[in-house]
């Protein structure tokens, strides 16, 4: 977990123009150095601190945007603002993106943002990734429920990082040996780019947040709770008694008997497969690249379930290439608790849904790695 993060070309421009440069949107790789930002005050009720984190070693083409947020009004309990239209809520703001010669895209996703109730003094963390997977110059900007500028940032992707997680399952009807009609998760035969949704509006884990030694980690290293893997100091206060490694992982991904089977030990995961685990494939040690994602509906009316563990029918996708009896075959697994979204072509914001509070778990969670050799009837 602690090795050297893959570098990618991102370089930053200036403030944006007519920001001042108090206003421009730091980086960030831990918890302290978001404390340390100068606050930014909203409507006088609450402070943010708002940086920029890298995703992790397993992270793909995307950036994660922070905002801890302190309620200071006089009421004992509050609030967040009620935010319309909003591209992207993260707490009590909201984020947009555009690219260069591209128009800001107010209409393109257009919800209202729940009211959250607050304590006085609480502090809380958000998270929402931003996806840079084009060449060209990326504006992110923070801005009030009423659209008032906050915060800017300019970012310069030279060469986008390199693509890693793939869908994984679909939902299939099936007919059982009594004729009744049932549903279960088999792996696609062709997968598309994936990234997990950061929602924006959960909280994240900060109320036993741990004291860490940046000296400990490459100087590259994130140290924020959102980062793919999250670093080990985080674990401890969260999940006692649970280490990462490959002797005693808080994912077990396992193949048997023509099943995957991934077991939590750290919470329950809500029982969608299809939409809340991604994967990753190696062959003969070689990464296989998710050809681009495409915007899909998503069922309605589905009962929401939790569970520590979910099936899903295995099955080799033909996004593998051919493979020849023998090939080695690599399979990593994230389980994303707010959910997964398609990277697409296309410039500017993804798909998203609202984040709820199902769950236990409030971050990406990596599994093991498994290989197999293809055998005949794979």
């Amino acid at each position: 977990m602690r090795g050297g993060m893959l570098m990618w070309a991102l370089c930053v421009l200036g403030t944006a123009v007519g920001i001042h440069a108090q206003e421009r949107i730091a980086d960030v790789r831990s918890l302290d150095d978001l404390r340390g930002l100068k606050g930014v005050s909203v409507d006088k009720s609450w402070e943010i601190r708002v940086g920029l984190g890298d995703g992790g070693n397993d992270s793909g083409p995307w950036t994660l945007v922070y905002c801890l947020a302190r309620h200071l009004g006089q009421e004992e309990r509050s609030v967040f603002p009620f935010i319309r239209d909003a591209v992207e809520p993260l707490g009590p703001v909201k984020l947009e993106v555009a690219w260069d010669k591209q128009e800001r895209m107010m209409d393109a996703t257009r919800r209202d943002v729940p009211r959250m109730e607050v304590k006085r003094g609480v502090e809380l963390l958000f998270c929402t990734a931003v996806v840079l997977n084009h060449a060209g110059i990326c504006h992110i900007s923070i801005r009030r429920a009423n659209d008032a500028l906050l915060l800017a940032r300019d970012v310069e992707v030279k060469e986008p990082r390199t693509r890693l997680w793939h869908s994984l399952a679909a939902l299939e009807r099936y007919t059982d040996v009594a004729g009744d009609t049932r549903f279960r998760y088999r792996m696609l035969d062709t997968t598309m780019e994936h990234r997990p949704e950061y929602g924006g509006m959960r909280r994240m884990p900060i109320d036993a947040a741990p004291k860490i030694d940046p000296a400990g980690y490459p100087a590259t290293a994130s140290l924020l709770p959102g980062a793919i893997p999250m670093c080990e100091e985080w674990w401890s206060p969260l999940f006692p008694g649970v280490k990462l490694g490959a002797e005693n992982v808080a994912l077990e991904l396992s193949l048997k008997d023509g099943e995957i089977i991934v077991r939590s030990k750290v919470g329950k995961m809500v029982d969608w497969a299809d939409e809340y685990l991604l994967a990753r494939w190696w062959v003969n040690g070689k990464p296989i690249v998710p050809p681009p994602g495409r915007p899909s509906m998503r069922m309605a009316g589905r009962r929401v379930g939790e569970t520590d563990q979910m099936t899903i029918v295995f099955g080799l996708p033909q996004t593998l290439g051919k493979l020849r009896l023998g090939d080695k075959v690599g399979l990593q697994v994230l389980y994303c608790p707010d959910g997964t979204t398609p990277i697409t072509d296309e410039l500017g914001m993804a798909l998203h849904r609202a984040a709820g509070e199902t769950g236990a778990l409030s971050a990406p969670l990596l599994s093991n790695r498994i290989e197999f050799a293809v055998k005949v009837g794979m």
